[in-house]
């Protein structure tokens, strides 16, 4: 009877053992696609940093044309 009890503490603790590793892969699996996830992020605000300054420019680009279009208001007044 006691090689039996022994061999369920055994049976016991390779299933701890099992179940840590198991944890263990899982904990790492999550950090893994946490720090993607993070990189992706940055990435995507880096971009939209980026759309915005070319938006801006694009607009005052526009600004300039129609600006540079209408004639100034000097040549307008009369001597």
């Amino acid at each position: 009877m006691c090689s039996l009890g022994i061999a369920a503490a055994s049976v016991g603790a390779l299933a701890a053992v099992t179940g840590g590793l198991a944890a263990n892969a899982q904990a790492k699996y999550k950090a893994k696609i946490a720090e993607r996830n993070a990189s992706m992020e940055r990435e995507a605000g880096q971009q939209e940093i980026v759309n915005g300054q070319e938006a801006a420019l694009a607009h005052y680009r526009q600004v300039g044309q129609v600006k540079g279009d209408r004639p100034h208001q000097s040549r307008l007044r009369s001597p």
